[in-house]
């Protein structure tokens, strides 16, 4: 067996971590493979400074440091703008580099919105229901998530995304890939740079 992949995370913030963390884990289970190594860093002004401060990261390691991962997982909420647009932020200022792989997310319009993919999931597991969406904004989102999670007798110490990785496990992918495209594509996404990382530890 070769070694483990390495992911290098790019994050908005805690909440995009846990949910990026929990679906990197999932989708190594599902294709029958170890965990990879997940190294993180998070942005430190919000989706308003993340795209810059992913460009000017990636400037900085490339110069201090010779070790890298294999993978490169960049996840900033579109936040309104759609996922389109965010994407394609994400691309210019993310390119391949010297990495084997990258995976760029764009959450449409907040992270938040995917724990409702699969409202199923969100019940079986954590016994909450989500009401609709509400507009994009970050405050809003996270409130509406807590105060769901609150509803069913969950106490929230932190990030309400925190039950991503209780959540991510159990969902149908498929189903909540339907339901939210910037997650289908995260989701394809991501298994493709993977699958790219598979193979180069295997060499």
């Amino acid at each position: 067996m070769g070694r483990r992949v390495i992911v290098d995370l790019f994050c908005e913030d805690a909440g995009h971590e846990a949910f990026a963390r929990a679906l990197v884990a999932r989708l190594a289970a599902d294709a029958g493979r170890p965990s990879p190594v997940v190294w993180a860093r998070n942005a430190r002004g919000g989706h308003g400074r993340a795209v810059s401060e992913l460009k000017a990261w990636l400037r900085w390691d490339t110069r201090v440091h010779q070790d890298h991962g294999d993978v490169l997982f960049a996840m900033v909420d579109a936040n309104g703008d759609g996922w389109a647009l965010r994407h394609a932020e994400l691309a210019a200022a993310a390119p391949e580099l010297r990495y084997a792989a990258v995976a760029l997310a764009a959450p449409d319009p907040h992270v938040e919105a995917w724990c409702a993919a699969d409202p199923a999931a969100m019940s079986s597991v954590l016994g909450a229901t989500l009401p609709p969406l509400p507009a994009p904004g970050k405050t809003r989102f996270k409130r509406w998530l807590r105060e769901a999670l609150e509803s069913a007798g969950h106490v929230v110490l932190s990030d309400p995304m925190d039950i991503s990785a209780e959540l991510v496990p159990e969902m149908d992918l498929y189903r909540a890939g339907k339901a939210c495209p910037s997650l289908r594509r995260c989701v394809d996404d991501l298994q493709r740079a993977l699958s790219i990382g598979y193979e180069l530890g295997e060499r």
